[in-house]
């Protein structure tokens, strides 16, 4: 049984002001990371970053792309028709790269450069890997199915679970280490 909140081709097309507002947020996604970035690279280190706010934004971050992607599976198949209707695809795809950067680097510097934290992140972006070919595997399998949107409300929900937490752990290390360190507060 096919649903009807998840389109098949041939899809509606896409206004040239969404197109807009749609690129910008793609882009600006994209931009949003590279303060934190440059920080990081820039300074060499980790102090005062949680290691567990970019772990649970990644984590948020490559969910809300895993909804996305079952939801939208048949437009991910005819992207040359209109690569338009992906753009709040793009744009997840975007910021978990970018977090996944962060969480990176994060990891790669002092203080949270020690193995335990390092095994943690490869731990985590391996279940995320795992998780989202699992995923696009049951979306190709079952396109529309009242099974893939049940799994893809689910991924919503957790991604949204992550993001109420995922700032907390930041607060307190910012609270702990009184701002000092490498927190780009842009």
């Amino acid at each position: 049984m096919q649903l009807p909140n998840c389109k098949q081709p041939p899809f509606d097309p896409v206004s040239p002001g969404a197109a807009a507002v749609g690129i910008f947020l793609v882009v600006a996604t994209a931009l949003a990371v590279l303060p934190q970035v440059v920080l990081l690279l820039r300074t060499r280190s980790s102090e005062g970053v949680s290691v567990l706010t970019p772990a649970l934004a990644l984590s948020f971050g490559y969910l809300n792309l895993c909804s996305t992607t079952l939801v939208k599976w048949p437009a991910l198949l005819s992207i040359g028709h209109n690569a338009l209707q992906l753009l709040d695809f793009m744009q997840q795809a975007a910021s978990a790269l970018g977090l996944a950067v962060i969480l990176l680097l994060v990891v790669m510097y002092k203080p949270n450069h020690g193995r335990a934290k390092r095994l943690g992140a490869a731990a985590l972006l391996a279940v995320l890997v795992a998780i989202g070919v699992a995923l696009c595997l049951l979306s190709a399998h079952a396109p529309c199915s009242e099974l893939t949107m049940s799994i893809a409300s689910a991924a919503s929900v957790a991604s949204g679970v992550m993001v109420v937490i995922a700032f907390i752990p930041q607060l307190y290390e910012t609270w702990r280490t009184r701002g000092r360190g490498s927190l780009s507060y842009v």
